[in-house]
């Protein structure tokens, strides 16, 4: 194994890139896939044993093994971005100005303006090795380089400007359950929309939703849904205002990624930061941190979401005798889905019937015509005939 030196004292130093070493042979554990035995192995501290592992870069057999068969593939898997604010501000936009705003209200607007290149070793060496403590520093302990290094919860969330002031009396959003995609109207237009998807989303939710996928909640792939804790977020930023714990969400997504690397190794440019400023060294980072500048939505009619919802829920006395357009195509999708499900039972039903027929058949050609024999065809007719009655009765309620 070679390591590649600065060429300044200073820096910026190189990152060794792990090898195999041919003089230690030995099985090697295949860690993808194993989520449950990874995240037992992740509450357990490699470090209070002896060094133990064929490359200076782990402590432990575990590590090197998961990196080996995990995370080399994954290395930069998640491009993030920093956001162009002035680019925003200068659209003049209405909904783009209440999303700066909101940004503003829950002090996210400086991390998401950080600008800050990063290394794909780096980051793949810390989510093979850290170790998240268990006590009240909530300490995390990593290597880089075959160096250990440790820093608080207090210290990285200072770090990434969000000391103690910004963090006290505010919600975490682990501490929830991801809100069900049926609660999600609050984010949608009235018409044509798919619940959980982009589809139909308000302008203002549509934006703050690119912004997240790009710093906060960076997720590529799977770009048509609203995915999983990003609507808790955008619902305390949209629809009921509420402080969240900013920090705390990254620190939990971190930890989650240390188990579960199928979501990519997120946060390149805040751990990055955090490391050189722990080890007290700059290092050779070749991912470039580029701007994000969001596309202006194009629209008939663009509205606040302030102004969508609350018109909502001061019109819904008047909406029983007063029917606009937008009424009268949601009843019309109603009556095709209903339409559409009576016509998927009614597939399933003829299949299933002709599966009986073949049955039936089957127990004809049997030269043995016992008693349970005849049962079983009774009941199979009567259960047929139950189940045609039930569909004609249906029929009739929906006609």
């Amino acid at each position: 194994m070679t390591t590649q030196e600065a060429q300044e004292e200073d820096g910026p130093f190189l990152i060794t890139t792990p090898k195999k070493d041919p003089q230690h042979a030995r099985r090697v554990i295949r860690w993808n896939r194993k989520w449950t035995e990874v995240a037992k192995e992740r509450k357990k501290d490699p470090y209070v044993y002896e060094q133990l592992s064929s490359d200076p870069c782990f402590w432990n057999h575990f590590q090197q093994d998961y990196y080996e068969t995990v995370l080399q593939d994954k290395k930069g898997a998640i491009l993030m971005q920093w956001i162009d604010w002035k680019y925003m501000e200068g659209l003049k936009d209405l909904v783009v100005d209440e999303v700066i705003e909101a940004c503003n209200k829950q002090h996210l607007k400086e991390l998401m303006a950080l600008q800050y290149p990063w290394c794909k070793e780096i980051i793949a060496q810390f989510y093979a090795t850290v170790y998240f403590e268990p006590n009240i520093e909530k300490t995390i302990h990593w290597m880089t380089n075959g160096v250990r290094y440790s820093v608080t919860y207090a210290k990285f969330a200072a770090i990434l400007g969000f000391p103690a002031r910004l963090r006290t009396n505010r919600c975490k959003i682990h501490n929830e359950n991801a809100l069900d995609t049926n609660t999600l109207h609050f984010m949608y237009q009235d018409v044509d929309y798919e619940l959980g998807t982009i589809k139909g989303l308000l302008p203002f939710y549509a934006y703050l939703n690119k912004i997240l996928r790009k710093t906060l909640s960076p997720k590529e792939g799977d770009a048509g849904n609203v995915l999983a804790y990003t609507r808790n977020i955008m619902y305390k930023m949209g629809e009921r205002p509420k402080h969240f714990d900013v920090f705390d969400f990254i620190f939990e997504e971190i930890r989650i990624i240390s188990m579960m690397p199928k979501r990519g190794l997120s946060y390149g440019p805040y751990i990055i930061k955090m490391i050189e400023i722990v080890a007290k060294k700059k290092f050779y980072k070749e991912v470039s941190h580029t701007g994000y500048q969001i596309r202006p939505i194009k629209a008939v009619h663009v509205q606040s979401r302030r102004a969508t919802r609350a018109s909502t829920r001061a019109d819904t006395s008047s909406s029983v005798t007063k029917l606009d357009s937008n009424s009268s195509l949601r009843y019309f999708k109603a009556i095709f889905n209903m339409c559409k499900s009576i016509s998927i039972r009614q597939i399933k039903e003829c299949k299933e019937r002709k599966k009986n027929t073949r049955m039936f058949k089957l127990l004809l050609r049997n030269s043995n015509y016992s008693l349970r024999y005849f049962k079983a065809i009774f009941n199979m007719c009567k259960s047929i005939s139950v189940r045609q009655i039930k569909e004609r009765k249906e029929r009739k309620k929906n006609t």
